[in-house]
């Protein structure tokens, strides 16, 4: 479950932006909207199901769910798929020059088992600077590990009680590698568990229009778990797209059409690979009641953008719920009407269908969901950029909005800021 996020001197980001999770006490709106915790150290504590983050275009909505995205696979992968001495692909704030030499800074606060876990790590294209890994097992804070560059060498935490490791495996951790991910993939159990929450719990789903959203995996349900798919046959029957039930259907392609829409280079690498001893097409048809209640199936791409996108979405959305994961969603509502939109997070919100704690972090354009009856307002984000090119993240609490406000018409006509602004001689506003 995530706590709070902070980054420093990444893409749009120069100065550090925090979004934090933790549910204001003085809120006693919608109860169903946060998940109460209660662990040493966080007693009857509360954590949002969802924040949602506003802002216009290029205001570094996307920058910031990409900071994490960036986090989970540094995470992930740099000691498996850097090689020694290779340089680091962080993307730091680019509009001064000092900010292009100074460490890009992660840091995520999460519970894991019940114990709040902190871990931060800054980096250079060149190495790792920083990288720090604090547990709250009892409540205070145990320095499990740090690891500082200092000059030309690093500077380490001795091993503790708490957390034990030989110098082998500080030896094992390159300059350009995360001593948490060396110590995961070497097996050490402390850091393995911990490194686990990154590929575990931490997932995202790309809406955007610049990558293809595909419904392969709520495909694949109807085999895999028949269970599930018939919750999303359900969930586009409660949509009312005037669906009534999906067919899903798998034809066996013959070789010959392979060969002769593949190169045969290709052909021949992957029928040695043995990828082509059976290959599959995949087929949906959605069946609609027409006259006289009679059944008549359709291809899904007969169907809109946004029924597609409903129905790929839906299977990924009930394995959130089911796992309880954290997930990270960039723009939400791409082709969904807002009601859909608030359909789903509905689903979210709700213990009986949400009882993991699953929690979604979201950039959005929807206004509609600014209404009190759908997100809590600690649960509102803005993000805007200053003159200078940089980015800052800030919540709507900031504001101090009254209890009848409307946030959705405070919000567009700007009292909150981050809205597109046109200068009065701009060419998209001439008459």
């Amino acid at each position: 479950m995530l706590i709070e996020f902070r980054v420093k001197n990444f893409r749009s980001f120069r100065e550090e932006a925090i979004l934090n999770m933790v549910a204001s006490n003085y809120d006693q709106t919608l109860p169903e909207n946060f998940i109460a915790v209660d662990i040493p150290g966080f007693k009857n504590g509360k954590i949002v199901k969802a924040a949602a983050i506003y802002g216009a275009n290029a205001s570094g909505k996307s920058n910031f769910i990409a900071a994490i995205e960036y986090m989970k696979s540094f995470v992930e992968g740099s000691f498996s798929k850097l090689l020694p001495g290779q340089t680091i692909g962080v993307m730091p704030f680019r509009l001064d020059e000092q900010s292009t030499h100074e460490p890009s800074s992660f840091e995520v606060t999460f519970i894991l088992e019940g114990v709040r876990h902190l871990y931060r790590f800054s980096l250079t294209s060149e190495r790792v600077t920083e990288e720090v890994l604090i547990v709250y097992p009892k409540g205070k804070p145990q320095v499990w590990f740090e690891r500082l560059w200092k000059g030309d060498k690093y500077q380490w935490s001795p091993p503790t009680e708490n957390f034990r490791y030989d110098s082998k495996l500080r030896e094992m951790t390159r300059d350009n590698a995360l001593f948490l991910s060396t110590g995961a993939q070497l097996n050490h159990p402390q850091l393995f568990d911990v490194y686990g929450w990154f590929p575990n719990q931490l997932r995202f789903i790309a809406l955007d229009a610049d990558r293809q959203f595909l419904p392969s995996y709520t495909n694949g349900l109807h085999k895999t778990r028949p269970d599930l798919f018939q919750k999303v046959i359900e969930m586009i029957r409660e949509a009312d797209f005037g669906i009534a039930g999906v067919d899903v259907y798998e034809k066996k392609i013959p070789l010959e059409e392979v060969r002769r829409d593949l190169p045969p280079a290709l052909f021949s690498q992957l029928e040695a690979s043995g990828k082509l001893a059976d290959p599959t097409s995949t087929t949906v048809q959605l069946k609609h009641t027409g006259k006289g209640d009679k059944l008549v199936s359709m291809d899904a791409s007969e169907e809109s953008a946004g029924t597609r996108r409903f129905y790929a979405l839906c299977g990924p959305w009930l394995d959130i719920l089911e796992g309880g994961y954290t997930v990270c969603i960039d723009e939400l509502e791409n082709s969904l009407h807002p009601l859909l939109v608030k359909a789903l997070l509905k689903l979210l919100f709700d213990p009986k269908t949400n009882p993991k704690g699953a929690q979604i972090l979201f950039t959005t354009h929807n206004p509609t969901l600014l209404n009190t009856n759908t997100l809590r307002r600690d649960q509102i984000w803005f993000s805007e950029k200053r003159p200078e090119g940089d980015s800052f993240l800030y919540p709507l609490t900031d504001y101090k909005p009254r209890a009848q406000e409307s946030l959705e018409r405070g919000y567009l006509g700007g009292r909150y800021g981050a809205v597109p602004f046109f200068k009065s001689n701009g060419a998209l506003i001439r008459s």
